[in-house]
């Protein structure tokens, strides 16, 4: 009966240490695997934080295109954003997107 009870001890102890040594591979795969994605999420936070910085102008001339633009064409009101708009923003000194397109 005490063999019986130390073989099943060790079974069970045979079968935790797979089941923990399969933990740990998954486990250090997910490290590597989010390890790259420190590298995206930093550079994502850096583009969001300029973005963050040209917010005020961009919807500025968001909104003049909303209110303003509508019953024109294309070709029109990219001339309005790049030239009536963007033109006096950056005058004023107001940050925003250089490349600001609604396209």
């Amino acid at each position: 009966a005490e063999n019986k009870k130390s073989v099943q001890e060790m079974e069970d102890l045979r079968t935790s240490s797979e089941d923990l040594k399969n933990k740990l591979e998954r486990a250090e795969k997910l490290v590597k695997g989010l390890g790259g994605e420190k590298v995206r999420w930093v550079e994502s936070v850096e583009v969001l934080e300029f973005n963050y910085g040209n917010l005020w102008g961009d919807c500025l001339v968001a909104a003049a295109f909303l209110s303003y633009a509508g019953p024109f064409g294309s070709k029109y009101r990219q001339t309005l954003v790049n030239q009536e708009w963007l033109g006096p923003t950056r005058a004023k000194s107001i940050p925003c997107t250089n490349d600001f397109s609604f396209s």
